[in-house]
């Protein structure tokens, strides 16, 4: 399954840095499946690379990577949805959804390459996943990940969201959980 959104001109050139005129952009999210698990452990390293900023708990392994056996499972198991993100066919991030028992759906990992950040593309995903996956919700941040933070909670004001945020632990990192239906 994939579902796609259309971006203006003016975004495009902010987006590549190109003069050339072209009237849309097109943003997919496409379901991965096990042809996709390379790809999917790549980014998942630069994901891994990224949160390290803001967490003590994760460390390179014995090879020089992070462990990315969370990947493996999101492919193979029924109740984790893995989810490529495409900018004009190129992949350029990912969103691991679980399908919940609390909730419809846990937004377990999000990721764009850093080049495409801060052009409002994280923006367009979300509303293309909350229109495509209607239902109850939860996202969990890192306490010290402010950047992840601020990117939801700007989701939520501008999406015009209501939601419950609380503190947990999970593993042995401090977190906020947000709670909410599309």
């Amino acid at each position: 399954m994939w579902v796609n959104a259309v971006i203006s001109n003016s975004f495009v050139k902010n987006l590549r840095g190109e003069n050339k005129m072209k009237n849309e952009i097109e943003i997919k999210i496409i379901e991965a499946d096990s042809e996709d698990k390379d790809i999917l452990e790549n980014l998942f390293q630069y994901y891994l690379h990224d949160l390290s900023e803001y967490t003590e708990n994760l460390s390179l392994q014995r090879n020089g990577k992070f462990d990315s056996s969370d990947v493996e499972l999101f492919i193979t198991q029924d109740n984790l949805l893995p989810i490529k993100i495409l900018l004009e066919n190129e992949i350029i991030g990912f969103i691991f959804l679980i399908i919940g028992k609390k909730v419809d759906y846990v937004i377990n990992d999000m990721f764009i390459l850093r080049k495409f950040r801060g052009k409002g593309l994280g923006k367009v995903v979300t509303k293309i996943i909350f229109d495509q996956y209607k239902g109850s919700y939860a996202v969990i941040q890192l306490v010290n990940n402010k950047p992840a933070i601020t990117f939801w909670h700007a989701i939520y004001h501008n999406s015009q969201i209501e939601y419950e945020e609380n503190e947990m632990v999970s593993g042995e990192d401090l977190c906020l959980i947000q709670k909410f239906k599309v």
